[in-house]
């Protein structure tokens, strides 16, 4: 397996079908002797390198998410592979910044990832791990930052997914009794089932955290309605009073405004001691 910078793209590999994968975000082409496939290689930022963007590196961040669970970045870093469509030998098309070990083969390349895979995994499943805790005690101000949490996590895992789909049909180049591409698909598969229970989990929880939601919305409009319920009476006993009728009760009595205040201090006791069990679990929710 040999390795060429994107800069010094030999004559003998067409450059044309090259760009096209990768500003066209094509996954495969094939020109004469090579088939031309375009990986691009998930990793989280987990010690926060300084990336500069190019044409065959991206950084997915975290810009519109307040960072309380320290989601980390992921890197995407495009590599083109040309496999010879009579040898399979293999040449790796990457930017130069993008450091790979030298292997004998593309499925070594691809064990060896895949393998490192579960160090990525694993901290996509902490993350969840700790957003569950943390649901049952959210409250109305901040229960979707932990649904833009889930989503985010949901984005980066479509990408690993994707990488072992085109593992996969890399895979079928290659001899069923090879060992290597034998090892290779034992890791995909291991791999695929990892994931897709981190994202039936994922959505599951994402699924809970919007009962959660639902759940103070309704809150708060019970809490509405008990407000309307002590104020609309209120409300309708100070319109009542201040009708020019007369001989209103009390109008002309000079305690008359003590007699107000009064009936309504009694009737806001009385409410407020008739429904203080469910207000205050109400206001506690929030």
């Amino acid at each position: 397996m040999k390795f060429i910078n994107y800069d010094n793209i030999p004559s003998y590999l067409n450059k044309t079908v090259i760009n096209t994968l990768i500003f066209n975000n094509l996954e495969y082409g094939n020109f004469q002797e090579y088939n031309y496939i375009l990986l691009s290689i998930p990793r989280l930022n987990v010690k926060n390198e300084e990336i500069v963007p190019n044409i065959l590196t991206q950084t997915k961040k975290n810009a519109n998410i307040k960072n309380i669970l320290n989601i980390p970045n992921l890197i995407l870093n495009k590599i083109i592979i040309c496999l010879n469509k009579n040898t399979l030998d293999t040449i790796i098309i990457k930017d130069k910044n993008f450091k790979l070990n030298d292997y004998k083969s593309i499925l070594n390349y691809l064990i060896l990832y895949n393998n490192n895979l579960q160090y990525d995994l694993g901290i996509y499943k902490n993350l969840l791990f700790t957003i569950r805790k943390k649901i049952t005690r959210i409250n109305f101000f901040n229960s979707y930052n932990y649904i833009e949490y889930i989503d985010k996590i949901i984005e980066y895992l479509y990408y690993y997914n994707n990488l072992i789909d085109k593992t996969n049909n890399i895979s079928n180049y290659f001899s069923n009794k090879n060992e290597l591409n034998i090892e290779l698909n034992n890791i995909l598969n291991n791999n695929i089932k990892y994931i897709n229970d981190l994202n039936d989990n994922l959505y599951q929880t994402r699924h809970s955290c919007m009962q959660r939601i639902q759940y103070m919305e309704s809150s708060i409009s019970r809490l509405l309605t008990y407000v309307a319920t002590i104020f609309l009476p209120l409300s309708f006993l100070l319109g009542f009073i201040s009708l020019p009728i007369k001989n209103i009760p009390f109008r002309n009595n000079n305690n008359f405004i003590y007699y107000l205040l009064f009936i309504i201090i009694i009737y806001i006791i009385i409410i407020l001691a008739t429904f203080y069990t469910d207000i205050k679990f109400i206001i506690s929710d929030l």
